[in-house]
């Protein structure tokens, strides 16, 4: 279990919106900027602007900084008043898989090529090796490692997402969870409309932005669609990357109650 007991970062902050008593975990993963996006949206109802700014196809995976939302740690908001995002483990590490390891591999202008995905340019193998050995010395580290030891912002983001947020299942049960499934398209719109109401956020300026969430949702579940599929078949056709995935992502798996949607070839056969 990579990250069942203690979080890597312990100072993870969670966005809040202290006029509306609400807040959200912020992973570093393109759900995390989509929700970021949210919030400042939410902040500035009136703004169509803003609205047409972040929520489109260039927006993906982007996030921006404005008021009135700021940073506050968990302890500070209710698990009732905290929404998240969570996305299936193995879409989730693909696209970052993809556009760290991947692109940044092949951008031979990239500063960052040599440095990205602990040095395996686009070695799938060496990436899940590493991780797995990266997180395993984490897990013996003391809780001074977490506080103080610096995280190379291009790995982090291919870590589990059972790392970030001290999740737990049981505040998992009180928060709104928006699960986004591997290659399906999630209507969000509904649980959103549900959740900001329900804390008396005004609708009337919302609904085309959680409609545009979905939307976003839906382009984000197709993104590298063709890449994802040859990466997959990788997996499937080694059983040793296969099960060295399924070693670090078992938490994720475990506490979101995702299934892991791929197997080794000799099971279909």
């Amino acid at each position: 279990m990579m990250c069942s007991h203690s979080s890597i970062d312990k100072n993870e902050h969670f966005q809040a919106i202290p006029s509306q008593n609400i807040a959200s975990c912020l992973p570093r993963d393109k759900l995390a900027s989509l929700m970021n996006n949210l919030f400042c949206c939410i902040g500035r109802p009136n703004s169509l602007s803003l609205r047409n700014q972040l929520f489109n196809e260039k927006m993906i995976g982007k996030s921006v900084k404005c008021e009135p939302y700021v940073s506050y740690h968990v302890e500070d908001y209710t698990n009732s008043n905290i929404i998240v995002f969570v996305q299936d483990p193995l879409m989730r590490f693909l696209d970052a898989y993809i556009e760290k390891c991947t692109m940044a591999g092949q951008n031979q202008t990239s500063p960052r090529k040599s440095s990205s995905c602990f040095g395996c340019k686009d070695s799938l193998k060496c990436t899940l090796e590493r991780l797995y050995a990266k997180l395993r010395m984490i897990a013996q580290s003391d809780i001074r490692y977490y506080e103080e030891a610096p995280q190379d912002n291009e790995d982090v983001l291919i870590y589990p997402l059972s790392c970030y947020c001290n999740f737990k299942k049981s505040s998992l049960r009180k928060m709104t969870v928006i699960r986004l499934e591997e290659e399906s398209e999630s209507l969000a719109s509904a649980e959103l409309a549900e959740f900001f109401n329900s804390r008396r956020v005004s609708q009337n300026s919302m609904v085309g932005v959680f409609r545009s969430v979905d939307d976003m949702l839906s382009q984000l579940t197709q993104t590298h669609s063709k890449t994802k599929k040859v990466l997959k078949e990788e997996m499937q056709k080694d059983p040793y990357l296969l099960s060295l995935f399924s070693k670090i992502f078992h938490h994720d798996y475990q506490l979101f109650g995702f299934t892991l949607q791929i197997k080794p070839l000799e099971e279909y056969s």
